[in-house]
């Protein structure tokens, strides 16, 4: 059943815009492989248009949450994967690549945000990218 748009709140639509707006900035920012990106800009999209739809009360708004989340987790899975896989194989048993490791099991373990892992790697990268 669709929510009516009358019923759904101020506060939610602005915090949905900016969560919408927030994961375009990180998935701008974000170093992952192309066909992630590609993915992940097409869901978003697609996210702008169910947002688009949810103000005129013809989609619930739990389904647009969800998938915000979902867009969300896999950003910063894929951060984390990508950053592995730039580590070489020599630096496997180093404190970066550990420590991707970590970051990696405290995201599935929903120990660690999805914005803060991604905010996580860029600082244990930056200095590989230096």
């Amino acid at each position: 059943m669709a929510v009516k748009a009358k019923e759904v709140q101020q506060s939610d639509i602005l915090r949905i815009e900016a969560e919408i707006n927030n994961l375009w900035g990180e998935l701008n920012t974000s170093n992952v492989p192309n066909r992630v990106r590609t993915n992940l800009e097409a869901r978003l999209s697609e996210s702008e248009d169910i947002f688009k739809k949810v103000l005129n009360g013809q989609s619930p708004i739990a389904d647009l949450e969800n998938g915000l989340q979902e867009i969300d987790m896999e950003l910063a899975q894929s951060v984390v994967q990508q950053a592995e896989n730039e580590i070489s194989k020599a630096e496997h048993t180093g404190s970066a690549y550990l420590a991707l490791q970590e970051i990696s099991r405290e995201l599935k373990e929903g120990r660690l945000t999805p914005i803060r892992a991604r905010h996580e790697v860029k600082g244990i990268m930056r200095p590989h990218h230096s």
